[in-house]
């Protein structure tokens, strides 16, 4: 896979951004890369958990300006169009991962690579890192999703002013704002959230997907979240796993 490295260990799959002569900026082959090595994680049976991470001194600085400029205006009329280009196909692909996702962020997070984090359920940002969703400051809008998660994660007051201002969120506010899980020291990023998938990669991979499914579920009455939940718990109990476990705790 062009400008992805890929590896699995102790039930953790790790995708490494690889294009660090250009920040991880992203082209239609990184992305597609991208694309693929999630898809291949996803179907792998030996992973329970996907940790995103990025070689060199920047997570990501978002998409390749010279991308924006090489395809003819008229072709940008079909960007929904995920059969087309591998970016909308990223997007969607990371929206649609099952299995719980969690990134290391070092240096700049911008653009994409700050929206990217926004589809996984744990981000570790070391001292010094930042983001940022710079659109606006492009005459460009918000994309992956980012208008519809960023509020979820921020609230809207500071979802409004981080798009429409495109300001810098260092590692400390990112963390108050719930952009991130915690900060950690520089170069410390990758062993930290690599620990932290490990610990979760422990759990029953069922029960993991299931989980993230309802934190997932769109906004809907409580009673109907209620429902939902008991009818997965019942699933869930009757595994073999959870069996496993539960006998195991009598035993103790």
């Amino acid at each position: 896979m062009k400008y992805i490295s890929l590896e699995r260990t102790d039930g953790v799959g790790v995708v490494t951004l690889n294009r660090p002569e250009t920040l991880n900026a992203f082209n239609e082959d990184m992305y597609g890369s991208l694309s693929e090595a999630l898809a291949m994680l996803e179907q792998d049976d030996s992973v329970s958990v996907i940790v995103l991470l990025a070689a060199g001194k920047d997570f990501s600085s978002g998409n390749d300006i010279e991308g924006f400029l090489h395809r003819h205006p008229a072709e940008w009329s079909h960007l929904d169009d995920r059969s087309r280009f591998h970016s909308t196909d990223a997007a969607h692909r990371l929206a649609e991962i099952e299995k719980p996702l969690i990134a290391a962020v070092q240096g700049r997070a911008i653009g994409f690579g700050a929206t990217a984090l926004l589809h996984c359920d744990l981000v570790i940002v070391e001292a010094s890192a930042s983001m940022r969703f710079p659109f606006i400051t492009l005459g460009l809008v918000p994309e992956a999703g980012s208008t519809l998660l960023l509020a979820e994660r921020v609230g809207s007051l500071q979802a409004r002013y981080l798009l429409l201002t495109g300001a810098v969120v260092d590692a400390a506010r990112a963390c108050e704002l719930g952009l991130a899980l915690e900060s950690v020291a520089d170069g410390d990023g990758a062993a930290r959230a690599l620990t932290l998938a490990k610990q979760i990669a422990s759990n029953p991979r069922e029960g993991l997907v299931e989980t993230k499914r309802l934190l997932n579920r769109c906004v809907e009455p409580l009673d109907a979240r209620i429902a939902a939940e008991f009818r997965s718990l019942g699933q869930r109990l009757q595994s073999e796993d959870a069996q496993a476990i539960l006998h195991s705790l009598l035993r103790h």
